[in-house]
């Protein structure tokens, strides 16, 4: 019988042994847990202030920018009207000019541009020609 009370003695002792290192165990988990959670947390807070004093700035940046936005649409707007009147509306395919600053719908230079490179590419041809 005692043999049997030492063995369940060794087995209390082993329970006891085996509930100390699990609540360890949790309660270490639980420490690291609740600061890794609360530093989580910390940086979100951190996060939503900044944001809570730039997005007003934000807000009023996108607000200007719609504005210029509108703006221009309406310059366009006016500008195509102008342009109505002008009576240019026929395409750059039809044979007419839908381009009132002379710009090349190829290079994007001016129609002075141009002819001013012509006329330097012919002067420098005549150069070496009299050479």
């Amino acid at each position: 019988m005692s043999n049997l009370m030492d063995i369940f003695r060794d087995i209390e002792d082993q329970i006891d042994d085996l509930q100390r290192d699990t609540k360890f165990c949790l309660n270490n988990y639980d420490y690291h847990h609740k600061n890794n959670e609360y530093e989580i947390l910390k940086k979100i807070q951190n996060i939503l202030e900044e944001s809570a004093s730039d997005g007003p700035e934000f807000q009023m940046n996108l607000e200007q920018m719609k504005e210029t936005i509108q703006v221009a649409q309406r310059k366009c707007l006016e500008v195509d009207e102008i342009i109505k009147d002008l009576g240019i509306t026929k395409s750059a395919n039809d044979g007419g000019s839908h381009n009132p600053t002379g710009n090349s719908p190829t290079t994007g230079h001016s129609r002075s541009f141009i002819e001013e490179q012509l006329q330097n590419n012919n002067h420098d041809e005549n150069k070496e020609n009299i050479r």
